[in-house]
């Protein structure tokens, strides 16, 4: 299953959580990547910027996760500079040993 690539606009003063869903969506009955008994056990979030040596978006101190059902990521960020875009990479290992990644944009900009 190819992930498609999702854009999201974040201002550079707040502090808002972003996820990625894995498992089958509830709402739209949507495959998800999981197979049947798999559950996330490690998931770690990468943030690069092709404008900044160091990106100024970043984790916020409230951290990433792994949902209850183990289904979904979250990531908590913060700053960011106005006008730069960003990839945000959620990489996860499952308890049946399968690895991947997927990458979505984010975009900064005032609002």
């Amino acid at each position: 299953m190819a992930f498609k690539k999702y854009k999201a606009v974040k201002d550079p003063h707040s502090t808002v959580d972003f996820g990625r869903m894995w498992g089958d969506n509830p709402d739209t009955g949507e495959k998800g990547w999981l197979g049947e008994n798999e559950e996330i056990i490690s998931s770690v979030w990468l943030i690069s910027s092709s404008r900044e040596e160091i990106p100024t978006l970043v984790e916020a101190s409230q951290g990433n996760g792994i949902s209850v059902d183990k289904k979904s990521t979250a990531i908590w960020l913060e700053g960011g500079t106005a006008g730069f875009s960003y990839n945000l990479t959620n990489r996860i290992e499952t308890n049946l040993t399968r690895k991947e990644d997927a990458t979505g944009i984010v975009v900064v900009e005032e609002k």
